[in-house]
């Protein structure tokens, strides 16, 4: 432990510009309201970045790590009860808004929000726009107006903010009390659902938690996640081993869709894990 705080410091002074951007988002709480910490040392590793209140521990590659070592210091950090995210310094330096959102996906909403059996999510609150109470929702669903229904409050949509949907609530009138709401999940009943008669067409709450085979039906893992960076949906799958990849939602990787989800030329993504995987910005 004695050689690991000198060296922690000399890796503050040293940070790569790719940890540079990224704590210049992280810091001073600025994201979600968390608190990290950079090379935080986790004997005898040291962290790029670390959250202590979720046990969520970041780490950034620029090329000179190994799979073997990466997946030996991950085990043991998992074994500690944190979570590992990594991600290559390209991607945080040509996509840091997508970066930014596969972080938060891991985040648990700290809002009280319904739950239960029959909700289901289709968007979250983002974060305030501008000063008089507007917010910016990032949908999950094709039907926006769906995010009117939502169960926990009265939403008025305006119009589309990029990825997000700019919207009114009411009860919300300044920037304070609209940032508050940040990482609220947004959910409807699911018997207001409109039944889905196009092929090929999902509600997210349907993926998640499915089990994962290759093309001879062996069981290769779990969907996670169903992610979306701009460039396309992506499927997060946690693989039996731990390992956790980012597999594009389409025909060529994801030939069938049933009471499991059948992945096919998914091993290329398992050499790079969650880093390579990453669309471009």
């Amino acid at each position: 432990m004695t050689d690991l705080v000198p060296n922690a410091r000399k890796l503050r002074r040293d940070q790569t510009d790719a940890e540079k951007l990224l704590w210049s988002k992280l810091r001073n709480r600025q994201f979600e309201n968390l608190k990290f910490r950079r090379q935080h040392p986790i004997p005898p590793y040291v962290a790029d970045f670390f959250c202590e209140e979720l046990k969520l521990l970041i780490e950034l590659d620029g090329g000179q790590h190994t799979p073997e070592k990466d997946a030996k210091r991950e085990k043991y950090i998992e074994d500690q009860g944190c979570t590992v995210l990594r991600f290559w310094n390209n991607d945080v330096l040509n996509n840091i808004d997508g970066i930014l959102e596969h972080i938060k996906s891991h985040i648990p909403s700290s809002k009280p929000s319904p739950q239960g059996e029959g909700l289901v999510c289709v968007g979250r609150i983002a974060a305030p726009h501008g000063v008089k109470g507007l917010v910016k929702i990032l949908p999950y669903c094709e039907d926006v107006s769906l995010i009117e229904q939502a169960a926990n409050f009265k939403i008025t949509l305006k119009n589309p903010n990029g990825k997000y949907i700019l919207a009114a609530i009411e009860g919300v009138n300044d920037r304070d009390s609209a940032e508050a709401l940040a990482g609220t999940d947004l959910t409807v009943d699911r018997s207001t659902l409109p039944a889905i008669e196009e092929d090929d067409t999902y509600y997210i709450d349907d993926l998640v938690g499915l089990i994962a085979v290759d093309e001879s039906g062996a069981e290769v893992g779990t969907v996670k996640a169903v992610l979306n960076f701009g460039a396309g949906d992506l499927l997060e799958i946690r693989l039996k081993g731990g390992q956790e990849v980012l597999i594009p939602f389409t025909d060529e990787y994801v030939p069938d869709v049933g009471e499991a989800i059948t992945l096919r030329n998914f091993e290329q993504f398992t050499q790079t894990s969650l880093r390579g995987s990453l669309p471009p910005a």
